[in-house]
């Protein structure tokens, strides 16, 4: 799913003419090296929904306040742990839609002609704290924006 997501982003990136830098971190143990480095040679750090660094997202969140980077996020739940701001699908909608979808297979559809679906409504949460620790002044068009605003950090 991570390497999925890093291959999505590569493109984006590349599209956008922005240069992409990665690091690995084979266990939640790795993670707080691997985002010291980031932080070093980058202008932000971006966390896909990546379990091993989302174990380790406060950690994350830290040293990205020490070095000012600007830490964002692929869920909500991050926002809510340290990221400065994640734009999300709502997974309960997502749940709702995948249900739907395992009901339509009940009743016959044949799973492999069924189409892939998306949802289209992203939310925009933002962490006024986080924003602040790492040094970013969220401009107030966002912060009208924000379908949800946090202000926590971890300690």
């Amino acid at each position: 799913n991570s390497r999925t997501l890093v291959e999505m982003l590569k493109t984006e990136c590349d599209n956008r003419g922005v240069t992409l830098q990665e690091a690995l971190a084979h266990d939640s143990g790795q993670v707080p090296k691997a985002a010291r480095d980031l932080s070093l040679r980058s202008q932000a750090i971006y966390v896909p929904t990546d379990n091993t660094v989302v174990a380790a997202l406060e950690p994350v969140a830290m040293i990205c306040a020490e070095y000012d980077t600007p830490l964002y996020a692929a869920d909500a739940d991050s926002v809510t742990r340290g990221a400065m701001v994640a734009l999300s699908v709502d997974y309960y909608r997502m749940g709702r839609e995948t249900g739907s979808m395992a009901l339509e297979v009940l009743e016959g559809a044949n799973p492999g002609q069924m189409p892939v679906r998306f949802l289209e409504d992203l939310s925009i949460h933002l962490n006024v704290t986080a924003a602040e620790q790492m040094g970013v002044d969220l401009p107030w068009d966002l912060l009208k924006a924000a379908d949800a605003l946090y202000e926590t950090f971890p300690r």
